[in-house]
């Protein structure tokens, strides 16, 4: 049982996760805008003075830092909160997929891993339902650079999944070849566990001594 609340742990969280997006997208302008908050604290001449001066157009709108500094610092906090939500969403959808029916997909389509590609097609399908929600909920508006934005912020989280994945494997394999109980030179445990080599007579390093005490590790000279 606890194998099976383990193996399916990255799917619940996916599907919490999803209610959390579709949550905030529900949510009217109002509840959301930080505008408020940034005219109490800050003047628009000082935020002039600190931000750089860029200007762009998005959506059928223009987004200027001089011009209009609150909605330029509102602009950057939602679209950064997109690229979190979907990283993140692409991360866990990610996980859940190989630890679902990881190992039963053997297939791979050129250049990319089947899982990586129906991730980011998830990925796609939920920016797109969530920028349609929006355009149902008061003062909201759904845009496809949005759409955009969010599958970029996908391939972030994908990036970040295989990162950890093949660095959990990289420890994998280097704990495997320690405790393979394989015989092994002195310079060879150096290597391993990546300290200055020296002579067998001086072989006293903590961890060395603690692998050779518990048998796990045979010195051949």
């Amino acid at each position: 049982m606890m194998n099976l609340g383990k193996k399916y742990l990255f799917c619940l969280l996916t599907c919490l996760w999803l209610i959390v997006i579709f949550g905030l997208s529900s949510q009217p302008y109002q509840w959301q805008t930080i505008q408020p908050v940034l005219h109490h604290f800050f003047s628009q001449e000082s935020m002039r003075h600190v931000l750089p001066a860029v200007s762009f157009q998005y959506h059928h709108s223009t987004v200027d830092s001089q011009k209009n500094p609150f909605k330029f610092v509102k602009f950057l906090i939602r679209k950064t909160a997109h690229i979190l939500l979907y990283a993140t969403l692409a991360f866990l959808t990610r996980q859940a997929l190989k630890q679902a029916i990881g190992s039963r997909l053997h297939i791979r389509l050129p250049h990319a891993p089947v899982v990586e590609v129906v991730t980011l097609l998830f990925v796609g399908l939920i920016a797109a339902l969530d920028e349609w929600n929006q355009t149902h909920v008061a003062l909201r508006t759904g845009a496809v650079q949005d759409v955009c934005l969010d599958l970029f912020a996908g391939s972030i989280g994908m990036m970040i999944a295989s990162i950890r994945t093949e660095y959990f494997r990289f420890l994998l394999n280097k704990a495997n070849t320690l405790l393979s109980r394989q015989p092994v030179s002195t310079e060879e445990v150096f290597v391993l566990l990546n300290l200055p080599q020296r002579s067998a007579e001086t072989a006293a390093e903590p961890e060395v001594t603690r692998l050779l005490s518990a048998g796990d590790l045979e010195i051949l000279d």
